[in-house]
């Protein structure tokens, strides 16, 4: 049985594929309970945040963790481009040439995990995010496009020390992008000699994806922590050419808490990902790039909250250089 075979089996409807593969996990869940053992009793810290060994835990927006606590997520986002030159663009035998032009990007994300188990997470996640051409040029030759995105999923603890951690999670991504092809529209008028049924301007893509991950922590010493992740997954192509591909994603986050040794209460974060998920933007492709540096307060005993400053590198379908973009996310984790 391929993976092809199985997601378009359940194409249609979208909604009880992703219902379907999520009881698919569920049914794990009895073999998942004996694989802990009987004597893995409960695990407690004095305050919810996240720790191991001595360190405190940050939170960021670029990987999620692979602690289990029942919590709320927030984050927004905005971004810019920096020195984005967008070459010419092919509309029907013709190359335009354009010099230069600029593109804003915007996301915001809430999610929720309930800890089931102190081994076993229940994770939803909603996000919208949007991609928007600030002149003439970049709107010719990049349009617009908004994403939904909302996944669920389980995240399951395989193993613990004092100060490490592995945890693996199963989940289903599904997103919808709307794009506004304004290139292409004009370029689908000059091929067929005028506007035809089905040349639209603004299509909708629906992606449905199968994604697996393992994520692993360790506590260095109160000052330093180390969290990585490693994803992959199989489904829908927001690419009109392909039905289906592959989705990959690999990152690292260096965390330091300042508080125990300085008692200023002040975390940094370092990290980097690469990944090839199209994201907000639907006609990136290939990996994108992006490294982080994060400032949070780590004072309180319930709440992460902090400014991510981030840095990507994304080849774009009509762009000939790397489109490079910074952005800022305002980022909370509250936890119960």
């Amino acid at each position: 049985m391929s993976p092809t075979w199985f997601l378009r089996s359940f194409a249609a409807p979208r909604r009880t594929a992703l219902v379907a593969v999520v009881a698919g996990a569920a049914l794990l869940l009895p073999a998942l309970v004996l694989a802990q053992g009987a004597s893995d009793g409960p695990r407690t810290q004095a305050d919810p945040v996240p720790r191991l060994g001595a360190h405190r835990f940050g939170t960021t927006a670029l990987l999620r963790g692979p602690f289990i606590r029942t919590s709320l997520r927030n984050q927004i986002g905005v971004g810019a481009s920096s020195g984005l030159d967008l070459g010419t663009i092919a509309v029907g035998d013709t190359a335009i040439r354009i010099d230069s032009g600029d593109l804003i990007y915007t996301d915001i994300t809430l999610g929720y995990q309930h800890a089931v188990k102190d081994w076993l997470g229940f994770t939803l996640r909603l996000a919208g995010g949007g991609r928007l051409g600030t002149e003439t040029s970049s709107l010719i030759a990049e349009g617009v496009s908004v994403a939904t995105i909302f996944d669920v999923g389980w995240l399951v603890r395989l193993w613990q020390t004092d100060d490490m951690m592995i945890s693996g999670g199963l989940y289903v991504d599904d997103r919808s992008y709307t794009i506004v092809d304004l290139a292409g529209f004009i370029d689908r008028i000059i091929e067929d000699g005028g506007l035809r049924p089905g040349n639209t301007l603004v299509r909708t893509v629906p992606v449905l994806t199968t994604m697996t991950d393992l994520r692993y922590a360790y506590g260095v010493n109160d000052l330093i922590g180390l969290v990585a992740e490693g994803s992959l997954g199989y489904g829908e192509s927001v690419k009109p050419e392909a039905s289906s591909e592959w989705y990959h994603a690999l990152g690292v986050v260096v965390d330091f808490d300042l508080n125990p040794r300085t008692s200023v209460p002040v975390g940094i974060a370092l990290g980097t990902r690469l990944f090839n998920f199209p994201m907000g933007d639907p006609s990136a492709e290939g990996n994108v790039t992006t490294l982080l540096l994060r400032v949070s307060h780590t004072g309180t005993s319930n709440l992460n909250f902090g400014v991510d400053l981030e840095s990507r590198w994304i080849n774009l379908i009509q762009v000939e250089d790397k489109l490079r973009y910074t952005s800022l996310t305002l980022d909370f984790d509250y936890y119960f």
